[in-house]
């Protein structure tokens, strides 16, 4: 039993990244010989216990859905932290962690759409689309996640749309409809 929680332990160090079929690439690279039904029946053990959640690709054909990669969220941020040798490292998808959380707590059908351009957070009927980011004082960032943002509104045109961020450049949410600081945002919920 103690062989296989060790090998569980290496994969699940292996397979934060955040689709589950980057963490069987990661894995190989990192000299593990570990094979992608092996991975998935980890995270399928993860998943069974609440550790994570994989967050699928929101498609009208369920065939599609369950061919397209995942995005994987991980119940308690500080346990990426534990694994990753620089603690500051990825802090958006930490943040877009935060906010499917609370989210989920609310709601079960909660989906990712992608396209061109992605958002990281929908639901089953259209009605809210929500997109992260850490940091919006880049120029190139901030591009980005307006491009985003005019993705999800053309795709769901009555939906409520937000960007939540954590650290702005002061006059840029006006530039943007929906924009909003994640606390003000969690703390709505």
């Amino acid at each position: 039993m103690t062989r296989r929680f060790r090998s569980a332990r290496r994969v699940s160090r292996s397979a934060m990244p955040r689709t589950p079929l980057r963490g069987v690439r990661s894995s190989h690279a990192c000299g593990y010989t570990v094979s992608q039904n092996t991975l998935f029946d980890y995270l399928g053990y993860l998943e069974d216990a609440f550790l994570v959640f994989l967050q699928p690709k929101r498609e009208t054909s369920l065939r599609k859905q369950e061919h397209n990669p995942k995005k994987l969220h991980v119940i308690d941020t500080g346990l990426i932290a534990a694994y990753q040798p620089f603690q500051t490292r990825d802090l958006g998808h930490k943040l877009e962690t935060v906010v499917f959380l609370e989210n989920r707590r609310k709601r079960k059908d909660l989906f990712y759409y992608t396209n061109g351009s992605e958002v990281d957070l929908c639901d089953g009927e259209g009605a809210m689309f929500v997109n992260t980011c850490w940091n919006l004082t880049d120029t190139e960032t901030f591009r980005r996640e307006k491009a985003a943002m005019a993705f999800g509104v053309a795709q769901w045109p009555k939906a409520e749309g937000r960007l939540l961020f954590h650290e702005y450049a002061p006059g840029q949410e006006r530039d943007m409809q929906g924009v909003l600081a994640a606390w003000k945002y969690l703390l709505r919920l």
